[in-house]
C-alpha cells in the first residue's frame, strides 16, 4: 500500500507536460518517475496533483466539486495500484462533473495499470 501525497509546485505539474498521457472521458493522467531531487529525504509515497481548468466550468462551485470526485476517486482507488516514487497529475475534462462515480473509478485503475504495464 503506497501513501498518497500532493503535488504544490507548478515546476511538478510543467514536468510531466511532455509525457504522453492515458486519457478518459473524464480525465487525462499522466506518470513519471519522481526526479533525484525530490526522492531524498521522501517517504516511499506517491505524489498526485489535479488540475480544474475554467474550460471545465465557468462557476468555481462546479470546478470545486469535480476536484472533490477526483480527491474521492483516488483516495479509494490509488494506493493499492500506484507506485511509489511516482509523480501523478490528472487534468479533469467537462465530463468530469457528470459521469457516473464507479466509472471514474474504473477509469482511474484502467489507467494505472496501463500506464505502469511493461
Amino acid at each position: 500500500m503506497v501513501s498518497v501525497s500532493i503535488l504544490r509546485k507548478r515546476e511538478d505539474f510543467t514536468r510531466l507536460r511532455t509525457v504522453r498521457p492515458f486519457n478518459t472521458d473524464g480525465f487525462s493522467l499522466r506518470t513519471a518517475p519522481a526526479s533525484d531531487s525530490m526522492k531524498e529525504g521522501r517517504d516511499t509515497g506517491c505524489r498526485v496533483g489535479i488540475t480544474v481548468s475554467k474550460y471545465c466550468s465557468k462557476k468555481a462551485v462546479e470546478r470545486n466539486r469535480i476536484k472533490r470526485r477526483l480527491r474521492r476517486v483516488i483516495a479509494q482507488t490509488w494506493p493499492e495500484l500506484a507506485h511509489a516514487g511516482h509523480d501523478y497529475v490528472v487534468i479533469a475534462r467537462v465530463a468530469a462533473l457528470t459521469m457516473p462515480y464507479a466509472r471514474l473509478c474504473a477509469d482511474a485503475q484502467r489507467g494505472l495499470k496501463k500506464l505502469h504495464a511493461p
